[in-house]
């Protein structure tokens, strides 16, 4: 159950990374680890709002739960020091991030 829902995820960040390209890293070479705050705290407001909706907020209440563990991810990612590995594999396929 965990794997798909990983797997979930990482298909998500793959889509996203290829329709906003480098849009969380630069943010959060601006910001740091304040910026995933930031995000977290706007994604948990909406997740607040779409309780209230009950059974007919589903799809949107997971689609945020996917984003939360998104950022997360990516925010673990720049902690752990993988950016530069990151940079390295868009300077050679550059096509890949467009």
């Amino acid at each position: 159950m965990v794997a798909d829902i990983l797997d979930t995820v990482e298909e998500m960040l793959r889509q996203k990374d290829k329709l906003y390209g480098d849009a969380f890293y630069k943010v959060w070479e601006e910001y740091g680890l304040t910026a995933t705050s930031v995000l977290l705290s706007i994604k948990l407001s909406r997740l607040k709002s779409l309780e209230k909706r009950g059974e007919n907020a589903m799809p949107f209440i997971r689609d945020t739960l996917m984003d939360i563990i998104g950022y997360c991810i990516l925010t673990l990612h720049e902690l752990t020091g993988k950016k530069l590995e990151r940079r390295r594999h868009m300077l050679t396929e550059p096509d890949q991030h467009i």
